[in-house]
């Protein structure tokens, strides 16, 4: 599927499909999100019924049926860029090229088998990828130069070197938040499963990094769950995560100003690459302070078996909230009750 033709103002789309909407008259926000909410909720739809405990049936819709695309989908320059209820491939390179598109979504998706990235999205704005299925790529999801970007209620699996990763992005509404990322424990592919590459948000409106479920890591001696700060960035928050044997660090701070890490929930075993549970420790060249690391429980062991927990390069300042971290030797027998509370299952 391509660009369709003939568009001047207004919305055409195909139900259930692809719908590219080059507008040069219409441009407000909320008129793509309708649109999209069309396209992601008028495809066939095949109720069923279960009995529940009080004895009423209740309709549950399936998954929606997904319209096979073979290739890349590649596009430039346009108003908006919507793709619903899609399932692209192209084991040959990457699946879908966005630039310079004013407002992006791509919804109720599946994206893979990709030979390179998932997706890949440069100098756009008012970017929404959700309830997405990305497998089996050389990378996930890559956004350069942009702004808006939320990134939420995805799974990644097999998804390669960087299965999410925000390379200068700024500015507000950006988050990444109740995805899962699935890793094949010590594969020779994956190095950060998040990485935020001098990327940040606003002083009042930050980088969201949350409520994220990372099972697996690479086998790297380089590679982390969540690294922040990398190269610099600032105005970031990283909370309320579950990263479980996410490779040879869990979360890491290696630069920026205004960083909070907060609430997270980090378990690793000893293996051959494995190093620190959360490290803060400035690795660019530029400054590094402001950083807030608090309310963190821990148990990570590294190579030697021996528990390696919180680290501190002593060269971005006083941590705040260091000393408000735990170290416990009990998480992996509770690692399932935590992983259901935060995706929401009973």
């Amino acid at each position: 599927m391509g660009i369709l033709p003939g568009v001047r103002a207004g919305w055409r789309q195909v139900v259930g499909v692809l719908t590219i909407l080059a507008l040069q008259s219409c441009t407000q926000a909320g008129e793509a999100e309708r649109a999209a909410s069309t396209a992601s909720s008028t495809s066939p739809v095949v109720s069923t019924s279960t009995t529940g405990s009080s004895g009423t049936e209740t309709a549950e819709p399936p998954e929606p049926e997904l319209l096979l695309h073979e290739g890349p989908i590649n596009h430039a320059r346009l108003q908006t860029v919507v793709i619903a209820n899609m399932k692209v491939t192209n084991p040959d390179g990457d699946c879908i090229n966005i630039t310079g598109v004013r407002q992006v979504i791509i919804r109720n998706s599946e994206i893979g088998p990709c030979g390179g990235r998932a997706v890949e999205i440069r100098n756009s704005s008012n970017v929404t990828i959700e309830d997405t299925k990305f497998l089996e790529s050389a990378a996930g999801v890559y956004v350069l130069r942009s702004e808006g970007v939320q990134i939420r209620g995805n799974t990644f699996t097999s998804t390669g070197r960087n299965p999410i990763q925000f390379d200068k992005v700024t500015g507000a509404g950006n988050a990444i938040t109740d995805n899962v990322i699935l890793n094949e424990n010590g594969n020779d592919e994956t190095e950060d499963s998040i990485n935020i590459f001098m990327s940040g948000g606003l002083p009042d409106d930050p980088l969201v990094v949350a409520r994220n479920v990372i099972e697996g890591g690479g086998s790297s001696t380089t590679g982390s769950g969540i690294i922040i700060g990398d190269a610099g960035g600032s105005n970031t928050v990283v909370e309320s995560n579950l990263l479980i044997d996410p490779g040879q660090v869990g979360i890491g701070v290696a630069g920026g100003a205004n960083i909070t890490v907060r609430g997270n929930t980090v378990f690793a075993g000893a293996h051959p690459w494995s190093n620190v549970g959360i490290y803060v420790w400035n690795q660019a060249d530029g400054p590094c302070g402001q950083i807030r690391v608090e309310g963190n429980v821990v148990e990570f062991y590294n190579s030697a078996g021996e528990l390696s927990t919180f680290f501190d390069g002593e060269n971005c300042g006083v941590i705040e909230g260091w000393d408000a971290n735990s170290t416990v030797t009990d998480l992996e027998g509770r690692l399932e009750e935590l992983r259901r509370e935060l995706l929401g299952r009973s």
